[in-house]
């Protein structure tokens, strides 16, 4: 089962794959157009780099690059970086039905392993960046949800202070 640190790696490597035609980017604009915490990229980004998939730049105009082309790289080479090896359990000598059901789960979620693995094997970041901008994704997603997909209520505006809330502030209040 893919992690969901797995599954952030690889939506900011297509990410990357995209923006990167400008030059070096920069964790900002992909933490912008991921939601995601500059920090949690930091760390994504290091173990990639680690596994030589990224390069990066420091300094002004500075930023991360794919070591590779986009027809290089696929997924399951990202998300590798960050799944752990499938861990082998001993089978107990009597079976006990609980066992039975625990052997059946590892079997069922080994298979999914196995099947995700075949499918990112296969799939490049060319091919992801193409799905993308096809607008084929969005196919299974219907109007409704595309505006709120969550469907979260709007947040009501913040109440404003109705005095200064610092002794800097009473300048620029007026009474």
């Amino acid at each position: 089962m893919l992690s969901k640190k797995s599954i952030n790696a690889i939506n900011a490597v297509i990410w990357l794959g995209f923006l990167q035609s400008n030059g070096p980017v920069s964790l900002h604009k992909i933490s912008e157009s991921l939601s995601l915490s500059i920090s949690c990229l930091e760390q994504i980004f290091a173990h990639l780099k680690s596994a030589n998939l990224i390069q990066s730049f420091k300094g002004p105009g500075g930023g991360y690059f794919l070591s590779k082309g986009l027809d290089q790289i696929t997924l399951w080479q990202v998300a590798h970086t960050f799944e752990r090896a499938g861990s082998t359990s001993s089978t107990p000598t009597e079976l006990s039905p609980v066992s039975e059901f625990a052997i059946c789960q590892e079997t069922l979620f080994s298979d999914f392993q196995r099947v995700s693995e075949s499918f990112l094997s296969k799939m490049t970041l060319q091919d992801a960046i193409d799905l993308c901008m096809s607008g084929h994704v969005n196919d299974f997603i219907t109007n409704d949800e595309r505006h709120n997909r969550f469907k979260l209520k709007p947040l009501v505006a913040p109440k404003l202070p109705n005095g200064p809330n610092s002794i800097f502030n009473w300048a620029a209040m007026a009474f």
